[in-house]
């Protein structure tokens, strides 16, 4: 495999050789085709081999590779494969040229290598060659061409261990596709695993896996299961042999004992005939032999007993062995079902992580979100945890996906349809509350701070299409497919009148700027305007039938005095005050060419300037706006994105924005100005967005979808932070308490200390001298330490604000940096002038101090940044002090050297090229690691040796300037010159999550708190922005986000085998996953697992009966009992009743009463079953569920039980 494939067009070879030779000079290997030999089967099979097994394809970019047929083939491949591709451009192109050659070339990693300024063509009179660029060479340009070959080396090596695993695994995968997919090309342990994890994380990485690769990887996991599976089977019954050995052991163990018996009975039984001799022999002395038959009987009886007893031992001891070996077997089986659990839990955390990060491309963020919060219940795994965070900032402004028009079970007027859409919403004119009007026949009323419903308006007949609140925010008016607006008053309980109905559907209703009229439009292409006080139109209809577009578009010109009315590609300007046609229409089938079948020519939605001089127009998949005193476009008429209509349009009040609502999906932003794109799309909708809304002071968006879904973004937010303000000039530190319950920050104007719990400031702002460079709180936090412009060193009591003594002084120029020992015994202080002091906290006193001269081995920048001691610490034991300074150096003082006033320590050196070489540290936790950063470039090494860990971390586009550990050392954090804080795997070096944007251009200060809660950052402006890093914070937004649980579909789809449970706890959920469980336990218990079948139903209890869900308790309560599951569901059964509706009591007391006749409580089941007649006899439903239930009564009065199996099988079936 070679490191990059180089594409080139044969006239550009001269500069193709130039580059070729300075990368094989920087150790990348590159393969290029110099001859170009006539294309054939083996040299296009070479093509093909040499792209797919390459690392990088580096495509240059010229008038004549353009041009080139062979380029285009070669780029196309590398496409399809997923390769890394980095396009060097030489010549002076527009974006479109290339656009229209490679419309899928991607827009990130462009280098550019522009001719006569990178490089220079020269004639070579010695080359030979038939044609005019064989005798052309490219000669570099200096410095300006190692200046880009360095951006082209980086660009080349950014994750590169993945784009080196993501070329093997294509190649791997492509041998099995060509192998017809047999699966002795599949990978199987660590490789699998490690393919896995790199899958897994190579979320926001490029290129991204392909779908062979995905494919691939799949096949080999379920091809692996399979082999697992039979593994275990052939242990299982390898165990089974053992058993059997040990069982044939005890067996011998006992005829040993048994043989051993008999051979004592037949020696006693020699003796005795011994004895029966000697006492015939001695008849004359029958009184001796008499004597000693019963000496000899006594020994036999002392012998038996002895034989009696040792067999008992021994009996007791086989027994006691068998008994240990099954309980160690019992023991060793557990543990491995535990381990098995845990693994099979560990896959399932990741794969679900994998897919989570999938989910964005499909606008599913919030499946996305609840997939990676599944994922962290079944592991606490970095995958997990790092998709979820991924997700969380993949959209950082989106704060709430609303889904209550989305629940059926409220729906009521529409049945569930194809059309689950919200049709409008609306901010009130304070922008403190918005509407939104849905397909389920109701109005919703949210509050914008918090997304809670405030009231749900329930009123209409039909499907609500169009919502307006009046200027004065007194009314809420909305129009519906039952022909009726109504007209909601906000200051009296929302009490609605119809303010008027026609026989056609409402499809826009909009507030004229006074407050004093409606104009609505219907889709027999009337339109309408109807005072607010008469309830009376104002105007005939102001549309004839030769206009033919069903959906009529309307919108008030901001002084009032016109509507403006949209139909079939014509807008047509009415006179408020005569309701007359002011001027010409206006037609935008000569402006526009929409790309969508059948939308020419149609125009979805206006929406005017707020100062009245533009009117922007959706018409089709073109957005236009039109200069209404010049009557055209202000620019070219755009297209977001072609064959998706543009379905709303919203301006800010100030009319410095426009939102544009797009049916694939995404609302884009747009400047009004210039009409061109602000930023990336937003996305979120799960479906193509229906409306869109900006809150009066343009800091929140709203927008209803087509999967009944609103969703709200605050587009001055970032998630996960909170800004602290106050200081009033630059604030450049910032540091934690030991218990984390405090954070300093110091700037231009003082000390602040904020309260953790509140982000509210403590006191009042401790005033220093000058500037304050430098803060560190002691050990025990009882001390806050900060350096000033004066040199010195202030001591202040953090808890009451008040300086402590006389300031520490004697160091002799400017403090960058403190830094307490462990202990708690030392104060180090370092900054310019290359001077190190370290202070006894004891006495107060100065104890040691040094200067740590070195020569500056890299100066490009012309100053020399050697003299400045940066990044100082301590190791955790208090040994040692590390400190950090240009030129490359990280140096380790022993603080022996301060007890004796010597100099004892070693120092590191790194030094790169073209860098200032102004090294950053950071130290872990356990004190084993240590990060440096030198420019660009982060690298974690080993302590002890000095080695280094790992790869390098690339990521920041300018030089690193603050490193910190979490408080585990499993991620590390980096800030930089670029304005960006990024976070890495401390294990794999690769990235984590997403970085956090700074507002400002520097991050100067790192910190992260002692609990792991929250990292501070500090940098080149007055605010302070701290980050919750904690895995609780992210759930909870998590959950805050999606306000709801998966599922039933989403559960089987991703989870079949796992019983559903809540994931955010609190949040609507879907009872159908309850029948899931149910069914579960039902075939746990048939297989013969009762003990998981409980189990599952008792961890399902656990979490049900913690909800206040009616339904929900009710449905497992009635479920459960059918399948025989009464006694076990039982406690919900009653938790149902106990917080049931009034109106739904006596359906939820039926379910009851079946669990109770079930278990036998018979009396309990008739009075529950008599509250449900007597019910049912009050709501018309005697007839068909009454008296089913009156033939119950009486039998369980005479004693008999009326569900049988064919009973419950019957109810089941009708449930």
């Amino acid at each position: 495999m070679s490191d990059v494939f180089i594409s080139y067009s044969r006239k550009d070879i001269a500069f193709a050789s130039l580059l070729r030779q300075s990368l094989e000079g920087c150790q990348v290997d590159t393969w290029i085709d110099w001859d170009r030999i006539p294309v054939g089967e083996r040299w296009w099979g070479e093509i093909q081999e040499a792209i797919q097994s390459a690392n990088i394809f580096m495509f240059i970019i010229s008038k004549s590779s353009l041009g080139s047929k062979v380029c285009k083939q070669e780029i196309e491949l590398a496409l399809k494969n997923h390769k890394r591709i980095i396009p060097v451009v030489v010549d002076d192109l527009k974006p479109e040229e290339v656009q229209a050659f490679v419309p899928d070339l991607p827009q990130y990693n462009w280098i550019i290598f522009m001719r006569e300024h990178i490089f220079q063509l020269a004639e070579n009179p010695l080359a030979e060659g038939e044609k005019p660029e064989d005798k052309i060479v490219a000669l570099p340009k200096r410095p300006q061409f190692e200046q880009a070959l360095e951006k082209l080396n980086i660009a080349i090596h950014t994750d590169w261990e993945w784009v080196k695993s993501h070329t093997r695994l294509q190649v791997d995968a492509l041998r099995w596709e060509a192998g017809g997919k047999n699966a002795s090309y599949l990978i199987r342990g660590a490789a699998l695993e490690e393919a896995e994890m790199r899958l897994l994380r190579a979320g926001g990485k490029e290129p991204q896996p392909s779908e062979l690769q995905a494919a691939y990887v799949t096949a080999s996991r379920q091809d692996e299961t399979q082999r697992q599976a039979e593994r275990l089977d052939l242990e299982r019954k390898s165990a089974r042999r053992q058993r059997m050995v040990l069982w044939a052991v005890g067996v011998g163990l006992m005829v040993a004992v048994v043989l051993g018996i008999v051979a004592w009975g037949q020696r006693n039984e020699a003796v005795s005939q011994s004895n029966t001799r000697a006492t015939a022999e001695a008849n004359a002395v029958t009184e001796a032999n008499t004597r000693a038959t019963a000496e000899s009987n006594a020994i036999a009886e002392a012998h038996s007993r002895a034989t009696a007893e040792a067999n008992a031992i021994r009996e007791a001891y086989v027994r006691a062995t068998a008994q240990a070996v099954a309980e160690n077997q019992r023991l060793i089986a557990e543990e491995q079902r535990q381990v098995a659990i845990e693994q099979r839990n560990i896959a399932i955390s990741r794969q679900l992580a994998s897919q989570a990060l999938l989910q964005p491309a499909n606008q599913e963020i919030g499946l996305g979100l609840l997939l990676s919060l599944e994922a962290l219940k079944h592991a606490d795994t970095l995958d997990a945890r790092n998709s979820l965070l991924q997700l969380l900032l993949v959209e950082p402004h989106l704060r709430y996906i609303l889904n209550e028009h989305a629940d059926l079970e409220i729906a009521p007027v529409v049945p569930p349809t194809v059309y689950t859409v919200v049709w409008d919403v609306a901010f009130s004119p304070d922008g403190k509350m918005f509407a939104s009007a849905g397909w389920d026949g109701t109005v919703i009323v949210w509050e914008t701070t918090t997304g809670n419903l405030i009231r749900r308006l329930a009123g209409h007949s039909n499907s609500v299409r169009a919502v307006t609140f009046s200027p004065d925010g007194r009314y809420l008016a909305s129009g519906a497919e039952d022909g009726k607006v109504l007209l909601w008053n906000l200051r009296r309980d929302y009490a609605s009148e119809t303010l008027f109905e026609h026989g056609s559907r409402a499809y826009r209703v909009e507030f004229s700027p006074d407050g004093n009229r409606v104009a609505v439009t219907y889709t027999d292409k009337t339109v309408w305007v109807v005072s607010l006080a008469e309830k009376q139109p104002v105007c005939p209809p102001l549309l004839e039938e030769s206009y033919y577009q069903e959906f009529v578009s309307i919108a008030f010109s901001p002084d009032g005095n016109s509507l403006a009315v949209a139909n079939q590609g014509t807008i047509v300007f009415w006179d408020m005050a005569t309701c007359t046609q002011k001027g010409e229409a206006l037609s935008t089938a000569m402006w526009e060419k929409s790309n969508i079948p059948g939308g020419s020519g149609r125009i979805d939605n206006l929406a005017f300037s707020p100062d009245g001089s533009d009117l922007a127009v959706g018409a089709g998949d073109n957005f236009i706006v039109l200069d209404l005193a010049a009557g055209k476009p202000k620019y070219e008429p755009i297209v977001i994105h072609p064959n998706y209509p543009v379905s709303s349009i919203a301006y800010t009040k100030d009319g410095s924005l426009l939102a544009l609502g797009m049916g694939d999906k995404t609302v884009v932003l747009i400047d009004p100005v210039t009409g061109k794109q602000i930023g990336q799309p937003l996305i979120g909708p799960r479906g193509g967005v229906s409306s869109v809304d900006i809150s009066p002071d343009g800091q929140h968006l709203i927008a209803g979808d087509w999967n009944a879904r609103v969703l709200l973004w605050d587009l001055q937010y970032w998630p996960l932070k909170h800004n602290l303000t106050g200081h009033t000039g630059q604030a450049n530190f910032a540091s934690f308490s030991p218990d984390s319950r405090m954070l300093a920050s110091a700037g231009q104007d003082g000390i602040r200390l904020w309260d953790t719990a509140t982000w509210k400031q403590l006191g009042q702002t401790l005033v220093m001298p000058s500037w304050v460079e430098s803060l560190a709180f002691s050990p025990d936090g009882d001390i806050l330490a900060g350096a000033a412009g004066d040199h010195q060193v202030y001591l202040w009591d953090p808890a009451s604000g008040k300086p402590l003594g006389e300031p520490l002084s004697g160091h002799p120029d400017l403090i960058y940096d403190l830094a307490f020992s462990p202990d708690g015994k030392w104060l180090a202080a370092g900054g310019c002038e290359n001077w190190l002091t370290v202070w006894n906290m004891e006495t107060r006193i100065r104890a040691w101090q040094r200067p740590f001269q070195s020569i500056n081995t890299n100066d490009p920048l012309g100053f020399d940044n050697s003299r400045t001691i940066n990044s100082l610490g301590f190791t955790p034991d208090s040994q040692t002090l590390y400190f950090t300074k240009g030129g490359g150096l990280t140096i380790f003082l022993d603080m022996e050297s301060v007890r004796t006033n010597s100099d004892i320590f070693q120092q590191w050196t790194w030094t790169q090229p073209s860098s200032t070489n102004d090294i950053r540290a950071a130290i872990s936790a356990d004190g084993k690691n240590m990060a440096l950063s030198n420019a660009y470039d982060i690298r974690l090494f080993d302590v002890d040796n000095g080695q280094m860990i790992g790869l390098p971390m690339y990521g920041h586009t300018n030089s690193v300037t603050s490193l910190a550990f979490s408080s585990d050392d499993k991620l590390l954090f980096s800030g930089g010159q670029d304005g960006m804080v990024r976070i890495w795997d401390t294990v794999s070096g690769q990235p984590f999550g997403l970085p956090f944007q700074e507002e400002a251009l520097l991050s100067s200060t790192l910190a992260v708190s002692p609990d792991g809660h929250w990292l501070a950052s500090a940098g080149a402006n007055s605010t302070i922005r701290v980050y919750d890093i904690s895995l609780q914070g992210w759930q909870d937004l998590a959950c805050q986000i999606v306000r709801r649980n998966l599922y039933y579909k989403e559960w089987l789809q991703f989870l079949p085998d796992k019983p559903y449970q809540m994931t955010c706890a609190g949040q609507p959920f879907d009872d159908q996953g309850l029948q899931q469980v149910i069914s579960l336990a039902a075939a746990r218990r048939e297989a013969g697992n009762e003990a998981e079948a409980q189990i599952m139903l008792q961890d399902t209890m656990q979490w049900l009966l913690e909800t206040n869900d009616d339904q929900a308790n009710n449905a497992l309560c009635w479920f459960g009992s059918l399948n025989n599951f009464a006694a076990e569901v039982l406690p919900a059964c009653e938790h149902a009743v106990a917080i049931a509706r009034p109106e739904l009591v006596a359906g939820i007391r039926d379910s009851r009463g079946v669990a109770r006749a079930l278990i036998g409580d018979n009396s309990g089941a008739i009075e529950d079953f008599e509250a449900f007649v007597d019910w049912s006899k009050e709501h018309g439903s005697y007839e068909t569920s009454g008296q089913q239930r009156e033939a119950w009564i009486e039998m369980l009065k005479n004693g008999k039980n009326p569900f049988t199996p064919e009973m419950l099988a019957e109810l089941a079936g009708s449930s």
